[in-house]
């Protein structure tokens, strides 16, 4: 569901932003998008069945690029800029197979990050899911995934916290 959600936020972000140019002075752009509908078939958070995911969201992304930088959020690269995201809203989730119970809730998205003229950076990103399911359990998993880069090194941690 992550990785939906990340792809989902590429495409946001090079529809509604476009390529953000250099200039003399640091440029700012937000981006407001409201009632965003999406549908996928991936697997939650604490199992391996598949589900047929809907999501509805609301969601607001600022970059400011700073002098001398430029970002292209088609391929999320540029220098000298930052990033942040914010995305929350609704899903359902039905098993594909109609084995199991059904999920319903809430999710809350963030990202956030920055690249210096370097082109060195860090970047975090956190998601947020409550959900119930039509045989009365629930699951409420959060996730942190932060990477740090330079030209030389890249780390990247991910954690996974919380399933039930």
């Amino acid at each position: 569901m992550v990785r939906r959600l990340l792809a989902a936020l590429a495409l946001v972000s090079a529809v509604c932003i476009g390529i953000v140019p250099a200039h003399a002075a640091a440029t700012t752009y937000t981006q407001t998008y409201k009632d965003q509908t999406e549908s996928f078939t991936d697997t939650l958070f604490c199992s391996p069945q598949l589900y047929d995911i809907t999501l509805t969201y609301n969601g607001v992304e600022h970059v400011t690029v700073r002098p001398g930088g430029a970002y292209d959020p088609s391929t999320d690269e540029g220098v000298n800029y930052s990033l942040t995201e914010t995305q929350t809203g609704s899903f359902s989730a039905v098993p594909t197979n109609g084995v199991g119970p059904s999920y319903s809730g809430t999710f809350t998205f963030w990202d956030g990050g920055s690249v210096n003229a370097s082109g060195d950076g860090a970047f975090t990103f956190t998601l947020s899911i409550r959900g119930t399911g039509s045989d009365g359990s629930s699951f409420s998993p959060h996730v942190v995934i932060h990477g740090n880069w330079n030209q030389n090194v890249q780390k990247m941690f991910q954690k996974v916290m919380g399933c039930g």
